[in-house]
């Protein structure tokens, strides 16, 4: 586990292994899952569909997570406690229902609402405490 603030940098840090990375990048996509609505979409430029970017980008986190079990840096029951948020969001996507996708969705649906619980109770039980994702400064997006 990252020992530092998992922000502001998305790139691979300086002596960091590429699991290391792998890992960071999935923390921060939890993180982004995880936070309030408006505290996101403020992470991203104003043209981005955040809630289809914030999908997107967990399940890529999510597939790449299997390496992060095998050097060690987090157990396999880490790993299916992270996959339920997946479910969740795997769930929605399911409904092929665009107003699950827009910005105000991450505001009052109760299926974001849901998701946004799951991410923070991975969080806790990885010993993470939330730690949203800084406003988008013009040069990178979360995760």
């Amino acid at each position: 586990m990252p020992e530092s603030s998992i922000w502001p940098e998305y790139s691979r840090r300086n002596g960091e292994s590429e699991t290391q990375w792998l890992l960071r990048a999935l923390l921060q996509s939890l993180e982004c899952l995880a936070a309030e609505a408006e505290t996101v979409i403020r992470a991203y430029p104003p043209e981005i569909p955040v809630a289809d970017d914030l999908a997107n980008e967990f399940d890529t986190r999510v597939q790449q997570a299997r390496r992060c079990v095998e050097e060690g840096l987090i157990s396999e029951q880490a790993l299916k406690s992270i996959e339920t948020v997946l479910s969740e969001i795997s769930q929605m996507t399911e409904r092929r229902d665009p107003s699950m996708w827009t910005n105000q969705a991450l505001h009052s649906r109760p299926e974001w609402a849901a998701v946004r619980r799951l991410a923070r109770e991975v969080l806790a039980t990885l010993g993470f405490e939330l730690e949203p994702p800084p406003p988008w400064s013009g040069t990178s997006t979360p995760a």
